[in-house]
């Protein structure tokens, strides 16, 4: 298929991917990435085109850092609408970050998300989700089309290390395109030689079409200042269009400030950074992007202040960026928003020095938030220093990359060797679940932790992620909360900060508990470190919806940071409220959703079975066995006499020989509450009811499959993502006939081999998928989603409300 619409290098991303291989994309700001990249997703949709069902239905689209969302979606409907592709305008989009969290499960067919998320999903350790559901979205990421934007901003050190390992273990079933602007060539080629990828360009010819394309002829100008980036220096260079991007939020938030008190009364003035509220956040990027969007004529002055934030993920112009010193990656990438488009002239302001604390600091020796790259600051100040009011095209700045990242390229292209073996041990440690190890260091440095603002906390501890939240990096939110207990106890208040914990044991439903501990005093910081949410007095910090989080001015009007709306793609997922259910009714739902939800899989288990040479159909089978399978540790005597025990407790009755897969429940019912007390804990069900199965799994798909472990796993694990151990058991009279009676037409799979009673531990590890072990483990992922995902939906069907 050749478009006439597509430039060459957008053709030669679609071929690659058509033909089975994978992409690293290395061309300029403005050059149509993003389409490249989207354009054989959307396109393979077409359930009437030439390439429908031959690429996965779901794109994840990760970014280095939190992206300014609503650009993705239009790009996105723009490829749609250019290229007439009418099937892309049925699917389903959302963003994915820590500040806009709209799909946690990645359940959309096109996510835009950050890196963080993407990762630590595949590690099963999501920043999106509790323990208790970390395994949901590993196979999200193993059915995807993965797209890796600007990826030479990854962290070296864990996050570009754990992206390459994560693509060579999908090897075979994952496409995906990498994309930047700014790696050397001898770092391109090595990365694409580990990952069996294509560069494009990858011949002189197609470096040269890149060059003449329409949106590169453009003029940029380079110019650095050994002063602090202040409200003056600004004010002096007055352009139509200013954006300048600060380092930090803290000096992003005072030159907001500064600026507001000097600018001429006809300038209008906006601050962006990643700590506003999804509505302010919109409408701001709306503003932005009508008065610094292509073709705007308005002569009315207008200011951007933001941080790292606006340097990913926003398609605007301006005519002067004044910008902090960084690393000459990020520099480039910043200057890729002035003189963006056609015809454009601009100029670039690097300004080396800082105010903190009162005091003017060099920037390459207060670095933050790029922490361990102070010595590429040194070199980037260098470079562009000795090219001051020079014009720089892309050349050149390739060549200042090589100047100022060539040798940490070297190092990290020598410890991508070296340390290969350590990362990905380090990695299946995380996936088991080893408490030993912190997925962050696999992630990023930069991983940020959740905080909000509300005066009585108990009213969010049901549903604990639907409200509102910013992210600060953990060092910087350890200052913050000595600050703040420190003010508390000035102020004499009764608390100032409480972090979540999440208890042991869920709920009836399932659902995991919370509850608040309190930091009473200066050096209980540390016990907060790690925690997924802080909630802050609002006697101490507050809102504002033009300047985002303002973490020490409190007092103010009442904080607009309330719950949303309940959402089934909550952390929880929605909240449930049962009815009495059989286990045949109960397997008959689940199953119906399976089959809804196996669209999603189609691709990837079919690339399974040819990657591991299996019989076609064979992980559809596995799937089917651990969906109609999963719940035959109800069977057992201890869950129907508790299931009894609650309905007397509750005043209602159950039918004599029947089995049931769910009480009566209602959790802010309080009848039920009480009886839920009265009745104890649940006998635990899942790794009983794998154990009770393997025999037929093995009967089914073979002593020794693969799959056995796979389906295995996924029965272990759909309500705990890494639960092994089970109590001693016995099914109830009956128990063969109520699964044959639960598989309905199904009943053609042979039920030889139940095992109706368990004494002690049977010993599950045997049988559960180990990271090492890809070929049962990625099955697993795939499996248990569908599984999870499918008992989910089909117990929401059973509900009074």
């Amino acid at each position: 298929m050749t478009s006439p619409d597509l430039w060459p290098h957008q053709q030669r991303v679609f071929d690659l991917l058509m033909e089975g291989k994978n992409v690293v994309l290395q061309a300029p700001t403005g050059s149509g990435k993003t389409r490249a990249a989207l354009y054989p997703f959307l396109y393979t949709l077409d359930d009437v085109g030439p390439y429908f069902g031959k690429f996965p239905s779901k794109c994840i689209y990760s970014v280095p850092m939190r992206i300014l969302a609503k650009q993705f979606v239009s790009e996105y409907q723009q490829v749609v609408h250019k290229y007439n592709l009418r099937f892309g305008l049925n699917i389903s989009t959302a963003i994915q970050t820590g500040e806009q969290p709209n799909d946690r499960t990645f359940s959309s067919n096109l996510i835009f998300a950050t890196i963080d998320q993407t990762i630590s999903s595949f590690l099963v350790a999501p920043y999106s989700l509790p323990k208790r559901r970390a395994n949901i979205n590993a196979g999200a990421v193993l059915a995807s089309y993965l797209v890796f934007d600007e990826f030479h901003l990854f962290d070296p050190i864990s996050t570009l290390p754990t992206t390459l390992q994560m693509l060579r273990m999908l090897k075979g079933v994952t496409p995906f395109v990498l994309m930047t602007a700014t790696f050397s060539k001898d770092m391109l080629r090595e990365l694409a030689s580990l990952l069996d990828a294509e560069i494009v360009p990858s011949t002189p010819e197609e470096e040269s079409a890149l060059q003449k394309l329409p949106s590169q002829d453009k003029e940029r100008y380079y110019h650095t200042a050994y002063t602090p980036m202040t409200a003056d220096a600004i004010l002096d260079n007055p352009r139509r269009r200013t954006l300048v991007i600060c380092n930090t939020v803290d000096r992003a938030r005072r030159l907001y400030d500064e600026l507001r008190k000097h600018a001429p009364q006809d300038t209008t003035i906006r601050l962006l950074h990643s700590q506003f509220l999804p509505e302010d956040r919109n409408r701001i990027e709306d503003d932005i992007r009508e008065k610094f969007g292509k073709g705007n004529q308005d002569d009315q002055p207008f200011i951007v202040i933001s941080t790292q934030a606006i340097e990913v993920g926003i398609d605007m112009t301006c005519d002067i960026l004044h910008t902090e010193l960084a690393p000459a990656n990020a520099i480039i990438q910043r200057a890729g928003r002035c003189a963006r488009y056609e015809g454009n002239t601009g100029d670039v302001i690097i300004y080396g020095q800082a105010i903190e604390e009162g005091e003017i600091v060099d920037l390459w020796e207060h670095p933050a938030p790029y922490m361990s790259q102070a010595e590429e600051f040194r070199l980037t100040w260098e470079q562009f220093a000795a090219r001051s009011g020079e014009k720089l095209e892309f050349t050149h700045e390739q060549d200042i990359l090589s100047a100022v990242h060539g040798k940490r390229d070297r190092e990290l292209l020598q410890q991508l060797h070296s340390t290969s073996f350590d990362h990905r041990r380090d990695m299946f440690s995380v996936m088991r679940g080893d408490p030993n190890y912190d997925p962050r260091h696999l992630i990023r440095d930069i991983a940020k932790q959740a905080i909000t603002i509300h005066g009585d906390p108990d009213e969010l501890l049901e549903r604990p992620f639907d409200i509102p939240s910013f992210g600060l990096h953990p060092g910087t939110l350890q200052g913050y909360i000595k600050r703040w207990l420190a003010q508390a106890n000035t102020l004499n208040l009764d608390w100032g900060v409480q972090y979540l914990v999440e208890q042991e044991d869920p709920d009836q439903a399932g659902r995991s508990l919370y509850h608040w501990e309190r930091l009473r005093n200066e050096g209980d910081e540390k016990a907060a470190w790690g925690s997924r949410l802080i909630v802050i007095n609002p006697a101490l910090a507050t809102y504002d919806e033009h300047q985002g989080f303002l973490p020490f001015r409190g007092n103010m009007p009442e904080c607009p940071m309330q719950p949303l709306p309940e959402n089934p793609k909550s952390a929880e997922g929605p909240t449930i409220r049962y009815r009495l259910e059989t286990y045949e009714e109960h397997i008959h739902l689940v199953y119906e959703e399976f089959n809804r939800l196996w669209g999603e899989m189609q691709w990837a288990a079919r690339q399974l079975e040819r990657r591991f040479k299996w019989q076609e159909g064979s992980v559809r089978l596995a799937a089917e066995l651990a969906v109609l399978l999963h719940d035959v540790g109800k069977l057992s005597r201890g869950w129907q006499n508790w299931v009894k025990d609650y309905q007397a407790a509750i005043g209602a009755l159950t039918a004599k020989g029947q089995a049931y897969a769910h009480t009566d429940w209602d959790p802010r019912n309080p009848v039920h509450q009480e009886a839920a007390r009265r009745a104890g804990k649940r006998p635990t069900h899942a790794v009983e009811g794998a154990i009770a199965v393997i025999h037929i799994l093995q009967n089914q798909l073979g002593e020794d499959h693969p799959l056995v472990e796979a389906a295995f796993s996924a029965v272990c694990r759909h309500h705990t993502s890494h639960s092994s151990e089970n109590q001693p058991f016995r099914l109830v009279n009956g128990a063969a006939q109520h699964v044959a009676a639960a598989m309905g037409s199904t009943d053609n799979l042979r039920l030889e081999g139940i095992d109706e009673t368990i004494e002690g531990n049977a010993g599950a590890d045997e049988f559960v998928a180990k990271p090492e072990d890809l070929e049962a483990y990625l099955p697993y992922w795939l499996i248990v989603r569908l599984l999870r995902l499918a008992d989910q939906e089909g117990t929401a069907r059973n509900t009074k409300g």
